[in-house]
């Protein structure tokens, strides 16, 4: 009689382990889901963040800045998109920006499962040329106005916005005229995109 209730527990001991097993598994899988996701942001975030330094200090000086934009795809990369705006709500700026002000530039970044506002503490003024006799030419770059880029409408593949690859940034305001600074930025091109 000992013998038969043992065996009758068996079975069901067994299924005990197997559903306590699978669950530990979920909790797992869901807690390793978890941490790549808080991962993914936070090479977004440094991402935006130096791009958005670049920016910054490149109207500050006439210098030229190369960064590389590449963006973790925390979504599906179809469904992200960066773009930088003019934001003319003070109450938004004061939102994003340390301090209060009419206006300010942002930088946005967009996916389905979150998003990203940085304050790009540049003059609402700031001229993003493209214009060849402005910028010159850099071999293997193609000149790109960021706020017209942050404009591309979504395609196929392309999100639209300020796409993904290497940028270089070039101050080419003239000194008589430091109150509208003048920003050129070339977007390197590949392929058969180049001419």
């Amino acid at each position: 009689m000992l013998n038969s209730r043992g065996q009758e527990s068996g079975p069901f001991e067994l299924l005990i382990a197997v559903i306590m097993m699978s669950f530990v598994l979920i909790v797992g899988y869901q807690a390793i889901e978890i941490v790549k996701f808080n991962d993914c942001q936070q090479q977004n975030d440094k991402m935006l963040e130096d791009f958005r330094a670049k920016l910054e200090d490149i109207t500050k000086a006439s210098i030229q800045n190369k960064i590389l934009l590449n963006l973790e795809a925390c979504a599906p990369k179809k469904e992200q998109r960066l773009t930088l705006t003019m934001e003319q709500d003070p109450a938004r700026c004061s939102q994003f920006c340390s301090t209060p002000r009419p206006s300010c530039i942002l930088l946005r970044l967009y996916n389905p499962k979150f998003s990203k506002v940085k304050c790009v503490n540049i003059k609402p003024q700031t001229n993003f040329s493209k214009d060849n006799s402005t910028c010159g030419a850099i071999e293997g770059y193609t000149p790109v106005d960021l706020r017209e880029e942050s404009d591309n409408p979504p395609a196929d593949n392309n999100p639209g916005g300020i796409s993904e690859g290497f940028w270089i940034f070039k101050n080419v305001t003239p000194t008589n005229n430091l109150s509208s600074p003048i920003i050129c930025a070339f977007k390197q091109c590949l392929g058969s995109n180049c001419g």
